[in-house]
């Protein structure tokens, strides 16, 4: 988006991406849903290897409950 327009704000930017999950969500054919039981990563204030480290660690758990 900052290619096309580098102007453009974070709130447009979040504006954009809320549409677009909106979109995905809801059209008829194929809908993207979450299934079963999800979980969201709250990237915000992580950096790129705090989100894999955090990731793997929610791995590690389901392959091995009990060592956790």
């Amino acid at each position: 988006m900052f290619e096309k327009n580098p102007n453009i704000t974070i709130d447009e930017v979040k504006a954009n991406l809320e549409m677009r999950d909106y979109i995905d969500s809801h059209r008829a054919v194929s809908p993207l849903r979450r299934q079963g039981t999800p979980v969201t990563l709250d990237n915000t204030n992580l950096t790129e290897k705090q989100q894999f480290q955090m990731a793997m660690e929610w791995v590690q758990k389901k392959i091995s409950p009990g060592k956790y």
